[in-house]
């Protein structure tokens, strides 16, 4: 009885620390996803020129297997982020996002995830931003249309280029 306790246990204690490592493997992964954007998706010259900040979301879309079908920057980012982000969104190791939502929302049906977005410049002499109304309006439109229905908010993404004029 004794020894089987202990295998209960012991088999209790290697589930408990398999699911932990399993969850923090997945925050690894969303955070490599995270820091490789600015490596891969380019700040355009034509913000950079006019010192604009780009305040968005990225809308994921999923099946029920967590596979990735489309992403898309909301309509609050400027016409040339969207243009970027749609010529190279195909190099983001996506393997890296199925592989966090597959772990932290197993148990979930949504196929929609929205993603915070700051895109800005480091290292620039460029006045303080605000962001407004008219940007956080856009911010949860997609091709004119509010995102709805079943969505979750994941992690926002900081991204800062650096570059000196």
């Amino acid at each position: 009885m004794r020894y089987l306790k202990k295998v209960l246990l012991s088999s209790a204690i290697f589930l408990t620390c398999n699911v932990c490592f399993a969850q923090s493997n997945a925050k690894d992964d969303y955070g490599k996803f995270a820091r490789s954007f600015s490596s891969i998706i380019d700040y355009p010259i034509e913000l950079i020129r006019n010192c604009m900040p780009v305040f968005c979301l990225i809308k994921v879309q999923v099946d029920s297997a967590k596979n990735i079908l489309d992403m898309k920057l909301s309509d609050s980012a400027d016409p040339t982020m969207i243009k970027e982000f749609n010529n190279h969104k195909h190099s983001l190791d996506i393997k890296l996002l199925k592989n966090y939502l597959d772990i932290e929302y197993a148990n979930n049906s949504c196929t929609t995830y929205l993603i915070p977005l700051s895109y800005g410049l480091r290292q620039m002499p460029c006045p303080q931003q605000s962001v407004s109304i008219s940007v956080l309006n856009a911010c949860f439109k997609f091709d004119g249309k509010y995102a709805d229905g079943n969505v979750i908010l994941l992690e926002p993404i900081g991204a800062l280029e650096s570059i000196q004029r």
